[in-house]
């Protein structure tokens, strides 16, 4: 969890409605909370740098306030998409530019996924490539250079796959290569650097997260946490160097950091932690049903989920609470998104597949969202404290509340399906139907 301060704008209007009455009623009260929130945290610090927002892999964004009670198009850009477009990654947001990954198929070839920048605020763009792209990107402080490093990982169809750093496209700044900034991305190699491994083997099919079946980078400060199919490597985000590899194969999944401490799936299953720094290893003592699928982690303990289970584990491997869902059910349960004293969680039975909500302290079962079915090849839930963001199986976005699971509104653009969303500032945004959409309140 990422800690706050501030109170959500249930908190503020549940608190005797002052606040509301003084603006002159609940609409002009929640548009100037809005304005307020979206002030400080559009694509700052507090933004959406990452698939999941956090190294932790929590999707929990405190800060933002994105729309809950009605949902409008602010603005909406074309991206290119790739070859048997099926894989459709988040968007992530950072320094005032959204960066997004054109859907894709398995196979990129003949054709790659268009990488775009647009303004956070306004949408206009300020670069695109189209390149061999893989993953949604991770931006990461660079020390040699003012931009910051967006990386991404690329897999050409004859070369070896390669983690890729970019400078960052900051709004302003004059596009996304150096220089006079002319015809940024377009007709260049915007490439600031490329890492890559001899990798072990290919284990990217094995588990899908969030859209697509390969991993994303995790930024961790300066350093970008990677697969190389199923090596894990530490990148130095600033000049490209490999810090370290595993010493075996992985089963790939993303990376949860959490205190200099990169936690996945171990080779035989089970846990396995890394020292960010050095690369040493350690496996955690920790008894599991069946091999983890997704790992989140908070200050206060590690969130694990598998097929048809969720568990809390301290980070010496001993259990704080187990939950298992109805038997029967072949959907794997994550990924999870930690909120403030909430994990998010698909559920499964035989006859239907639902989001709920667990206490994140016991694990005891909250509610049960009936009206919505979480997709399965796109989920990922993102989550404030008001409420949480998750793509559907009829190919929209719902929103749903945190306090009892009702849903507030959904996103249908139609046609194809919608990645998971970023949350920043009072923005909601998601790729669908070939665009990059930012949403608002209504």
């Amino acid at each position: 969890m990422v800690p706050d301060s501030s109170l959500s704008r249930r908190q503020v209007l549940a608190s005797g409605g002052a606040a509301g009455a003084l603006l002159g009623g609940s609409a002009l009260a929640r548009r100037y909370l809005r304005t307020v929130a979206g002030a400080t945290t559009v694509g700052g610090a507090s933004g959406w740098p990452m698939v999941a927002r956090d190294p932790g892999g929590t999707a929990y964004a405190p800060e933002a306030d994105p729309p809950t009670d009605g949902v409008n198009v602010r603005w909406r850009r074309g991206i290119l998409a790739g070859s048997g477009a099926d894989e459709r990654p988040a968007p992530v947001v950072a320094g005032g530019v959204v960066y997004a990954v054109g859907p894709f198929g398995s196979e990129n070839a003949p054709h790659s996924p268009e990488l775009l920048a647009a303004s956070a605020s306004d949408g206009d763009v300020l670069a695109r490539v189209r390149q061999p792209v893989r993953t949604a990107p991770a931006v990461a402080p660079a020390r040699a250079y003012r931009r910051r490093t967006v990386a991404t990982l690329e897999t050409p169809t004859f070369d070896p796959h390669r983690l890729v750093g970019l400078p960052g496209a900051d709004a302003g700044s004059g596009g996304w290569v150096d220089g006079d900034g002319s015809d940024p991305w377009v007709g260049a190699d915007p490439t600031r650097w490329r890492a890559s491994v001899d990798a072990a083997s290919d284990s990217y099919s094995q588990v899908h997260f969030g859209g697509t079946t390969t991993p994303p980078p995790v930024a961790a400060g300066d350093t970008l946490v990677t697969y190389f199919r199923g090596t894990l490597a530490a990148v130095d985000g600033s000049s490209g160097t490999v810090r370290w590899t595993s010493d075996e194969s992985l089963p790939a999944t993303r990376p949860a950091i959490r205190d200099g401490a990169a936690y996945v799936v171990g080779p035989e299953g089970g846990i396995r932690a890394y020292d960010l720094a050095t690369g040493a290893s350690t496996d955690l003592s920790v008894d599991l049903p069946g091999r983890p699928m997704y790992l989140a982690a908070t200050p206060a303990r590690l969130y694990v989920a598998g097929e048809g289970w969720v568990r809390a584990h301290s980070f010496d491997g001993s259990a704080d609470w187990r939950a298992t869902f109805p038997e029967g059910a072949s959907v794997p349960t994550g990924p999870v998104a930690v909120a403030e004293g909430t994990v998010y969680a698909r559920r499964a039975d035989m006859t239907a597949t639902r989001l709920c909500a667990l206490d994140a302290d016991d694990g005891s079962l909250r509610w049960v969202c009936e009206g919505v079915a979480p997709s399965e090849a796109a989920y990922l839930p993102a989550a404030t404290d008001d409420a949480v963001y998750v793509p559907t199986d009829a190919g929209g976005l719902a929103a749903v509340d945190a306090a009892d699971g009702s849903v507030r509104w959904r996103f249908d653009p139609g046609g194809e399906p919608c990645s998971p969303a970023a949350l920043a500032g009072d923005a909601v945004y998601v790729v669908a139907n070939a665009h990059l959409y930012a949403l608002e309140e209504a």
